[in-house]
């Protein structure tokens, strides 16, 4: 299953099962916080993918350079050396349309660095292993309360 975390130039893949967890997370976060949509923006899914401990490929495109990003997941873990870009100074706006746009992965820092000066954002620039227990402590109560029977 592949699941869309950012329209056109990112998506989630991983085995049904965790998808389907995911899916079932995405709902609950949706019920509870406001999100970017979707399995939401590439913080989500490193976090959702982490939290899942899950095996997945986050694909995406680097907003500067237009290269392709294949993001692996083993365990729940990233593999290689992609960069995020993560706004700086959030102050409680449209999250969807003001926070969420300005999240992205990078093939390189030096392209994450150029986009943000053409930008005139601020805010840091991360590699995904640097941010992955942040994103997959955002997550794991989320995913936690899927596995949580119904009565």
């Amino acid at each position: 299953m592949v699941a869309n975390t950012r329209p056109a130039a990112s998506s989630l893949a991983m085995s049904e099962s965790s998808a389907a967890r995911a899916s079932s997370a995405v709902a609950k976060s949706a019920k509870s916080k406001p999100t970017c949509g979707h399995a939401s923006r590439s913080l989500d899914a490193v976090g959702i993918l982490g939290a899942l401990e899950a095996n997945g490929t986050v694909y995406s495109t680097d907003p500067r350079s237009g290269d392709q990003i294949e993001l692996p997941f083993v365990g729940g873990k990233p593999e290689g050396e992609t960069t995020l870009f993560i706004l700086g100074g959030y102050d409680g706006g449209n999250v969807v349309e003001d926070w969420c746009p300005l999240v992205n992965f990078f093939s390189t820092r030096s392209a994450a660095e150029a986009w943000v000066e053409a930008q005139g954002v601020d805010g840091d620039i991360v590699s995904v292993a640097q941010i992955a227990s942040d994103a997959t402590d955002m997550w794991r109560p989320v995913v936690d309360q899927t596995n949580t029977p119904v009565c």
